[in-house]
């Protein structure tokens, strides 16, 4: 009888493991999907200029945009929550997006501009429905996206 018990119980607490196993695979999953459905969007634009609502592919509340070198706990302070998906860009040319819905990761985009074929300047956080502009500019392969106030500024 006793037996019995303690394999029902290790049965039990190893199928609870790979359930939380199996959420978090899916959650990463997600994340990266919406990543590369999000490169994939960007590379379709033709416009001059666009606002992140016209063009993001999933839902989401908030945009960051990390500049290269930041560290994992300026994110987390501007964030306001711990995640494995932000990481500290370790070079110049480094693309850091993290998007978040309900207080969660839901995409995340790391990377060097010229593998991804987009750099963007921004403003660290952008909201859905604000109506931040960007300016496009496509150069060769490469496709950049300024804030347009950013962009107008520099160019005054």
């Amino acid at each position: 009888m006793k037996k019995r018990i303690i394999t029902t119980v290790i049965f039990l607490a190893a199928l609870v493991l790979v359930s939380c196993i199996m959420v978090q695979v899916n959650h990463s999953g997600r994340v990266s999907s919406n990543g590369r459905r999000l490169g994939e969007a960007l590379k379709q634009v033709n416009k001059t200029e666009i606002t992140w609502d016209e063009v993001v592919p999933f839902e989401w509340d908030a945009m960051y945009c990390f500049t290269p070198y930041t560290s994992k706990e300026a994110m987390v302070q501007t964030v306001g929550f711990d995640s494995r998906f932000l990481q500290e860009g370790e070079y110049d040319d480094m693309v850091n997006l993290v998007f978040v819905k309900d207080q969660e990761v839901v995409a995340a985009v790391y990377g060097h501009g010229a593998d991804l074929g987009y750099r963007l300047s921004a403003g660290e956080k952008i909201k859905k429905g604000d109506g931040t502009k960007f300016a496009v500019e496509k150069k060769g392969q490469r496709i950049y996206f300024s804030e347009k106030a950013v962009a107008d500024r520099l160019k005054k």
